[in-house]
């Protein structure tokens, strides 16, 4: 029972290996691979002739693609999500709470991360998410990098968590 249980388990995971952020440019056969979804707390960017707006935001960003990792948030060359959407402003807390979100398109976005995963170790388990029928387990990051864009709105971002698509087939999460 325990071996079923754990070959389960890993069958489960195996696709997320190609999911990680990956350190290097991402290479053909890494950018086939599953979607991703940030769980973002975001800075915004002001243009120079406007009043800057300095209250933090959460938002989540959507990938269809494996992304660069990138550490600097200030950074032009952060990777931009490929549907984004606020979660609350100002920023709020990721962890203790079911959060709950129309995004694009009428889908439905929900994330529930643990209590206590702020002071996890990056890469450790965290809690999941869900875009529209599609789920996502997601794990600690606080280190990569994400600009965000969004109508009037634009952001210099700290992925808090990251989550990875359990669907192994045609993904249509952000399109």
């Amino acid at each position: 029972m325990l071996l079923k249980s754990i070959t389960a388990l890993a069958l489960l995971l195996s696709p997320l290996a190609s999911s990680f952020p990956l350190s290097a440019p991402v290479s053909i056969s890494a950018a086939a691979s599953g979607k991703n979804i940030y769980l973002i707390t975001c800075l915004p960017r002001v243009k120079e002739d406007e009043t800057p707006n300095t209250t933090p935001f959460t938002a989540i960003s959507y990938f269809k693609q494996p992304i660069t990792n990138s550490t600097d948030p200030e950074s032009d060359k952060a990777p931009r999500g490929d549907q984004n959407v606020i979660v609350s402003s100002p920023a709020a807390a990721w962890e203790g709470v079911k959060w709950s979100v129309k995004a694009w398109r009428n889908k439905v976005f929900t994330a529930e991360i643990g209590i206590g995963a702020e002071n996890q170790e990056k890469g450790s388990l965290a809690g999941s998410a869900k875009l529209d029928t599609v789920d996502y387990v997601c794990f600690k990051d606080g280190t990569t990098a994400v600009r965000y864009k969004d109508d009037d709105l634009r952001g210099n971002c700290k992925a808090d968590y990251w989550c990875a698509s359990l669907d192994t087939g045609k993904d249509k999460g952000g399109d």
